[in-house]
C-alpha cells in the first residue's frame, strides 16, 4: 500500500473512532437524562397516587357524613312533625271541649265550706280554671314554638356531633 492509502485508512479509522466515542458518550448522557426523567415521573406518579388515595378517603368520609346527616334530618323532622301534630291535636280538642284539665293540681269542689277552701292567698272555692280563647291559642302557640326550638337544638347538636366538632367549654 502506498503511503497515501495508509494515511487515508488511518484518518478514516481515527474519524470512526472519534465518532463512535462521541456517540457512546452522547448515548450515555441521553440514557442518564432519561433515567432522571423517569425518576421525576415516578415521583410525580407517587405524589398523584397519594393525592388520589387521600381524595378517595375524604370522599368516602364525606359520603358517610352525608348519610349520617340525612338520617339525623329524617329522624328530627319526624320527631318535630309528631310533636307539632300532638300539639295541634291538643289545641283542637281544647277548642271543642272548652276546658283544660290541669294535671297535678287540685281545686276544691263547689259546696265545700269556705273555711276549708279559703285561707291566706286562697282563691276561695273555685271549681276550675278557665282560659280565654286568645290565651288558649297563645298557650298552644307558645308550646309549638318551644317544641320547634327544642327539636332544632337537638338537630344542631346532632349535626355538630356528626361533624366531630366539640362544643366550646363554658366555665
Amino acid at each position: 500500500m502506498t503511503l497515501r492509502s495508509v494515511l487515508i485508512v488511518s484518518l478514516v479509522t481515527l474519524l470512526l473512532g472519534l465518532g463512535t466515542g462521541y456517540g457512546i458518550r452522547s448515548y450515555t448522557a441521553a440514557a442518564q437524562s432519561t433515567a432522571h426523567e423517569l425518576a421525576d415521573l415516578q415521583a410525580k406518579y407517587a405524589d398523584q397516587t397519594d393525592y388520589i388515595n387521600r381524595f378517595t378517603e375524604l370522599s368516602a368520609r364525606a359520603q358517610d357524613l352525608q348519610n349520617q346527616l340525612t338520617q339525623l334530618d329524617t329522624t328530627k323532622t319526624k320527631a318535630l312533625s309528631d310533636a307539632l301534630t300532638t300539639n295541634a291535636s291538643l289545641s283542637s280538642s281544647l277548642a271543642v271541649a272548652q276546658r283544660m284539665r290541669l294535671t297535678g293540681t287540685t281545686c276544691p269542689q263547689s259546696g265545700t265550706s269556705s273555711s276549708q277552701a279559703s285561707g291566706p292567698g286562697s282563691l276561695g272555692d273555685a271549681a276550675g280554671v278557665e282560659l280565654s280563647t286568645e290565651t288558649r291559642h297563645a298557650v298552644f302557640d307558645l308550646r309549638a314554638d318551644i317544641i320547634s326550638d327544642r327539636e332544632k337544638l337537638d338537630y344542631l347538636q346532632g349535626y355538630v356531633r356528626a361533624l366531630g366538632l366539640s362544643p366550646p367549654h363554658t366555665p
